[in-house]
């Protein structure tokens, strides 16, 4: 059995982490995804999600939760810390 890839959908696997009809979706004007391409492509990437919005996005490290500082944000650290307090509150392993 082959691992999907991103080159076999077209582009880049993005899967939203909560189901359609939970209100947790689209918190505040948030999404939060996953993208299954990055992780096919290498298995021993560390766990991590995107929270994309129309005031920025930022990617977050899952294991521990915190925003991976890799990767520049344009959120302000308030909204960043809110971002972070739901996720801990609200994704399981």
């Amino acid at each position: 059995m082959r691992v999907p890839t991103a080159e076999m959908f077209g582009g880049p696997m993005m899967i939203s982490v909560f189901g359609s009809r939970d209100f947790r979706r689209n918190w505040k004007g948030y999404d939060f995804i996953l993208r299954i391409g990055e992780f096919a492509e290498n298995p021993n990437k560390e766990m991590h999600i995107h929270v994309l919005g129309e005031k920025g996005s930022m990617k977050v490290r899952l294991n521990p939760i915190e925003r991976d500082e890799s990767q520049l944000s344009s959120l302000p650290g308030v909204q960043q810390r809110k971002i972070i307090k739901f996720i801990k509150e609200n994704i399981r392993e």
